[in-house]
């Protein structure tokens, strides 16, 4: 499967969970560091509310660095993870299509 198929996969499947909130993305590699769009997923598969998390607008990459470690610590939190997950979050904050497993 070509990596633009990938991309139209996920993007498809992340714009399923953001349909309750009324967000569409057309990239998701793009869009999710964008606005509230990862909040809004991250809370569509916990069930729960993060509130230290807000937009990634305006943020330097240290910062969402941090919140991606913040995520991943959330997923974990709440068994969408495994425990013993990594995620190298200065390769997913460039954006990198092999860090978010396409």
């Amino acid at each position: 499967m070509s990596l633009r198929t990938k991309i139209r996969s996920f993007t498809a499947w992340v714009n399923m969970r953001l349909l309750q909130y009324d967000q569409l993305l057309n990239n998701c590699l793009m869009d999710l560091l964008t606005g509230t769009h990862m909040k809004f997923l991250i809370e569509s598969m916990t069930g729960s509310s993060i509130k230290r998390l807000e937009s990634f607008d305006g943020l330097s990459q240290q910062q969402k660095q941090t919140r991606i470690d913040w995520i991943v610590d959330e997923l974990k939190n709440n068994g969408v993870l495994p425990q013993d997950s990594s995620v190298d979050s200065r390769l997913f904050v460039m954006r990198s299509a092999d860090q978010v497993g396409l």
